[in-house]
């Protein structure tokens, strides 16, 4: 009995010491597994920091309102009321399927991030000096260099400090389409991310973000209106403020109205004539702009020194400098 005792005793203390020994193994593979866990979180880490270094936007495409070819649609319908207005189709270059060739990541400089450089590479442009808003002219990136791009890197990041919350605009997702001058002068910025045109009077105020769509055909509707007012050579004629008139306007009941050299042009009859001028050439759906220019451009010559006229586009020869 104290031989099987000391025998039990015995496989005990080895049962112990087995227990132990596993334990001790156990311990040290746990051991083993959290530092290999560790070393694997520290490589993801150091992946990901790396990752987000070598890529600045962090954004989902998938998020964004419009998608790119959305956006190349809207703008070529717009701009294809405005040949019908004061544009000229010639004028309009349309991006082939794919998007401007030339237009690669590496040329555009990354200026700005994937997405807006990629509507920016289907957009459609027109390769003209009229303007598309008070002292305002659209750019056509599909004639700029990379140079241009170089100088225009994530330009304009100091609007994003006049927004707050649901309406901060990141200057990586946005970009200027029409370039504004001097007091008042407009400039359009396309919000890809947040889907919206802001617009900047300059050195007056920043209006509230409106959504592309709506934008473009508030704009059009403006011009098919007459509420914008065109002649190539002068600035745009905002006319919102005069109503319509429906009696009929001689040209002896404009030229007698009271005049001086401190008086400017932009009466409410001096707009009331001019709309009635234009829609006599066809405006808006078979406008002749060539002879309606002439007669424009006959009426205030005929005005001159009487006082102030239709206020001259001093950057019509030269848009290409200050773009």
């Amino acid at each position: 009995m104290a031989a099987h005792h000391n025998s039990s005793s015995m496989d005990s203390e080895m049962l112990e010491d087995s227990q132990a020994t596993f334990v001790t193994i156990s311990d040290s593979q746990s051991t083993s597994a959290t530092m290999m866990e560790s070393q694997s979180t520290s490589a993801t880490s150091i992946a990901n920091s790396q990752s987000d270094s070598e890529d600045d936007y962090e954004s989902d495409s998938e998020d964004f309102p419009y998608s790119t070819q959305e956006l190349a649609t809207m703008f070529e319908e717009f701009y294809q009321v405005l040949t019908t207005l004061h544009f000229e189709s010639s004028e309009l270059r349309l991006a082939p399927p794919g998007g401007w060739p030339h237009m690669t990541d590496e040329f555009l400089a990354n200026f700005k991030s994937p997405e807006a450089m990629d509507v920016v590479r289907h957009l459609p442009y027109f390769h003209s000096s009229k303007n598309i808003h008070y002292k305002s002219k659209l750019i056509d990136f599909s004639s700029k260099s990379h140079e241009y791009f170089v100088s225009r890197h994530n330009d304009h990041d100091w609007r994003a400090e006049f927004y707050d919350g649901d309406d901060t605009v990141d200057p990586a997702h946005a970009f200027c389409f029409a370039a504004g001058f001097e007091s008042y002068g407009r400039e359009f910025t396309l919000d890809v991310k947040n889907g919206t045109i802001i617009e900047d009077m300059i050195r007056a105020q920043i209006i509230d973000p409106v959504d592309v769509s709506q934008f473009l055909s508030r704009l059009a509707e403006d011009f098919r209106s007459l509420r914008l007012l065109y002649c190539p050579g002068r600035e745009m004629l905002e006319t919102d403020r005069v109503d319509e008139v429906d009696e009929i306007i001689t040209e002896e009941q404009w030229r007698t109205q009271s005049r001086n050299e401190h008086r400017h042009f932009g009466t409410d009859l001096d707009i009331q004539y001019l709309r009635q001028v234009y829609r006599k050439h066809g405006w808006p759906d078979a406008f002749r702009k060539e002879e309606c220019w002439r007669t424009v451009g006959a009426l205030m010559d005929s005005i001159e020194g009487e006082g102030d006229v239709w206020e001259e586009d001093a950057h019509w020869e030269d848009a290409e400098d200050w773009e």
